[in-house]
């Protein structure tokens, strides 16, 4: 079973460093994948589109993690991964809304006659 309580510090230096390479990058998939899979999960999204938002989150991970500033004091690791993946939920959810509300076909008040 995987420990989510522990962050591992080594590989997040790593990842913030200029150095981050393919190998730190799968190591830290391998460790957070699934944490962030269940976060998602959570939020009450289905399993097709919370696999999505993994491989979306995991991305804006990669994209950001060298403005990442490790000090457990100010921010712990989890509370700035869970940010992460909160927005890409709510961005989706967004979206999803807005695609739905586009599918509803309201009938315009000009092409709309009253009976007479």
């Amino acid at each position: 079973m995987a420990d989510y309580n522990n962050t591992r510090v080594t590989l997040l230096q790593r990842l913030c460093g200029e150095e981050k390479d393919e190998l730190s990058w799968g190591e830290f998939t391998d460790a957070y994948k699934r944490y962030i899979y269940l976060l998602i999960r959570g939020m009450k999204i289905d399993h097709h589109d919370a696999e999505d938002l993994t491989q979306t989150s995991l991305l804006a991970v990669w994209e950001k993690i060298g403005d990442f500033d490790y000090s457990p004091d100010n921010c712990k690791f989890r509370t700035w991964l869970y940010r992460i993946v909160r927005n890409k939920v709510i961005d989706h959810i967004r979206k999803a809304n807005t695609q739905k509300n586009k599918k509803v076909n309201i009938p315009d008040a000009e092409t709309h006659s009253e009976p007479e």
